[in-house]
């Protein structure tokens, strides 16, 4: 990452020196020109440091949105179910959250999040077998999810 700064100060100094030197002729406009170029390329080299800045960049967008996806998938997980009609509302939150997944990621990761290898085991407090089952497909998913988000660079993740 400091190498991109190293960089970016490289290429930011061009223009700065256009800047410099349409000042010393007194040229206003490519002054202006120039050295506004020159903020602009050290805001892109610096933006991952910079808090308000780093919300614009797509990394930081992409996992922000992985974020919301996996605490609303943990909050499905651990959800209290006890009647059959919670269970289909609860069903429903799950089928929009896999739609969610799959707008969301690219088509590769929403298919490893989707259909991710599972371990049958019993989840405590289910509301019957299919809700167990389901639960268990969850929280598998959830940990696929989380994988996703381990791949995305510590800057994108605000760490």
């Amino acid at each position: 990452m400091l190498n991109r700064v190293g960089n970016g100060a490289a290429v930011a100094a061009l223009p700065l020196a256009a800047a410099i030197a349409a000042y010393a002729k007194g040229c206003m406009i490519f002054t202006a020109i120039f050295g506004a170029l020159s903020v602009l390329v050290m805001l892109v080299a610096c933006a991952p440091w910079i808090p308000v800045v780093r919300g614009l960049l797509p990394g930081r967008r992409r996992a922000a949105a992985i974020e919301d996806l996996l605490f609303h998938g943990s909050k499905l997980v651990d959800q209290s179910v006890t009647s059959e009609a919670e269970y289909r509302e609860w069903e429903a939150a799950w089928q929009e959250w896999q739609s969610a997944i799959t707008t969301r990621l690219s088509k590769w990761d929403a298919q490893r999040v989707i259909h991710p290898q599972i371990i049958d085991y019993a989840i405590p407090g289910s509301f019957n077998d299919v809700h167990d089952r389901s639960r268990n497909a969850l929280s598998h998913q959830v940990r696929a999810l989380e994988t996703v988000l381990d791949r995305e660079p510590a800057w994108a993740r605000g760490r």
